[in-house]
């Protein structure tokens, strides 16, 4: 059979339909399958006569297992399928899900959000931040100390106020004092890539991870994404921190993660 058409009959790609196995040519160093000589090298039309075959992260194929990525493989071919996105597309991709994210229930009840200022393959957030303003809210956005090699909430006012590049390329306001923790209300939360059940595959410097582990926060927490970037499942580690809501610019998904039980234990 076709692999193209197994990851689309019963097992999923990383992420949805966005890829598929062309993108994973890199990573087909070699195949070992039956019919098909060590050392072969292509992988952009395989065909398997046996259902069980499955193709590995190294190039090997196996029987009666599902294909499994690690995370370093996972941000890499995101990040390459999300420079290949449209600008145009992305911008009308953003500004559906940023509506969406504003009419919930939790954006409208909360006194203070933290958001984030976009990256190229993040949703533009700048929308969800203007509407908070004019709802009087308290916009925070996240700053990151190198020295201290930790993530802190900072109050931003206006994209007008001075604003420096900080660690990443990330836009942050020049002079603010770090925000309680136990005073933010909602969250909304960045990544490469989300799961069906919460789990978020972030950039791999666990900033948010920390972040979001501190005793005394009590925010809801919501991932905000491109329907694209929603795979059935992401690998996740003990210190991993699964999100409440996931907002796109097709769906919301929310999740019964107990993530206060989480910090208390």
């Amino acid at each position: 059979m076709d692999v193209y058409n197994r990851f689309g009959t019963g097992i999923h790609p990383p992420f949805g339909n966005l890829l598929h196995l062309e993108a994973f040519r890199p990573i087909c160093g070699r195949l070992d399958v039956s019919g098909l000589r060590p050392g072969h090298k292509s992988c952009k039309r395989l065909s398997l006569q046996d259902e069980t075959h499955t193709l590995y992260n190294d190039g090997h194929a196996f029987a009666g297992e599902a294909p499994v990525l690690t995370k370093p493989h996972l941000r890499t071919e995101m990040k390459k399928a999300l420079s290949a996105m449209p600008a145009g597309a992305a911008g009308a991709k953003s500004r559906r899900a940023c509506q969406m994210l504003v009419d919930l229930d939790e954006f409208r009840s909360a006194g203070a959000i933290m958001l984030y200022m976009p990256i190229p393959g993040e949703i533009d957030c700048m929308p969800a931040i203007l509407a908070a303003w004019q709802q009087a809210k308290t916009v925070l956005v996240p700053k990151v100390g190198l020295e201290q090699g930790q993530m802190m909430a900072v109050r931003c006012d206006s994209t007008d106020d001075e604003m420096v590049t900080g660690s990443y390329g990330i836009r942050e306001p020049a002079r603010s004092e770090p925000w309680p923790v136990e005073n933010i209300d909602l969250i909304v939360v960045p990544a490469l890539g989300y799961d069906r059940k919460g789990n978020r595959l972030g950039r791999g410097g666990g900033f948010y991870d920390h972040f979001l582990a501190q005793q005394g926060m009590r925010a809801v927490t919501c991932g905000l994404a491109f329907a694209e970037q929603v795979a059935e499942e992401v690998p996740t580690t003990a210190n991993d921190w699964p999100v409440d809501i996931i907002v796109t610019d097709k769906e919301v998904l929310r999740f019964p993660n107990d993530v206060n039980g989480l910090r208390q234990s």
